[in-house]
């Protein structure tokens, strides 16, 4: 609550004017550092979050989707419950935090998957020539003799790439699993472990 802020300010004023001022206030001026040592936490939570969601590939975000709301409603304490002289606001943020730290777990692990068994298979195989250019030019073929060389070797070619679709399938097919798998509780539940299962 930036009123906060703002009545220290006011505060600080009034004590130079002299304007006494109510014990409530002198209270929370007193309190300044630790106001403002929240806010900051805060801030920087908000900040981490939007900084791992931004990692989320983007054909990938409603994937995410589940696991992001999950996270942000680790926040809500704060905006409903929570004031700034509350007894909790330290295992609040460290509880914000450890979402955060277990959504970002969990975007890593699949941009790992993504980066190394999918976008990799895609790179080779868009540099793909689906025959074999070395036997194609290794010497002067009869035509007859070429077309079944080169037949056999483009059926060679295909099997191979149906090899490479099959490995893309199955990457996907382990995101998605690893994804319904490390679902991240709500702040009422009990989180399903504190580390990220890459099994």
């Amino acid at each position: 609550d930036e009123r906060i802020l703002q009545l220290i300010q006011e505060s600080r004023w009034m004590a130079r004017l002299g304007i006494p001022m109510p014990e409530s206030v002198q209270d929370i001026v007193a309190q300044e550092h630790r106001f403002k040592t929240y806010k900051m936490h805060l801030e920087q939570c908000l900040q981490e979050y939007k900084e791992v969601c931004a990692k989320i590939p983007a054909p990938m975000q409603q994937l995410f989707l589940v696991h992001t709301e999950a996270t942000l409603h680790y926040f809500q304490p704060g905006l409903t419950t929570l004031t700034w002289n509350s007894m909790n606001i330290d295992a609040f943020l460290h509880t914000v935090h450890s979402a955060i730290a277990r959504l970002d777990g969990i975007v890593q692990h699949v941009i790992n998957i993504t980066e190394k068994k999918v976008q990799g298979t895609i790179d080779i195989v868009s540099s793909m020539v689906l025959f074999d250019m070395e036997l194609a030019f290794s010497k002067a073929w009869p035509p007859g003799e070429f077309g079944e060389a080169m037949l056999q070797s483009v059926e060679e070619k295909g099997q191979e790439l149906l090899e490479f679709v099959t490995e893309v399938e199955s990457a996907i097919f382990e995101i998605v699993s690893f994804l319904m798998s490390n679902k991240i509780g709500s702040p009422s539940q009990t989180p399903q472990g504190s580390r990220v299962s890459t099994a």
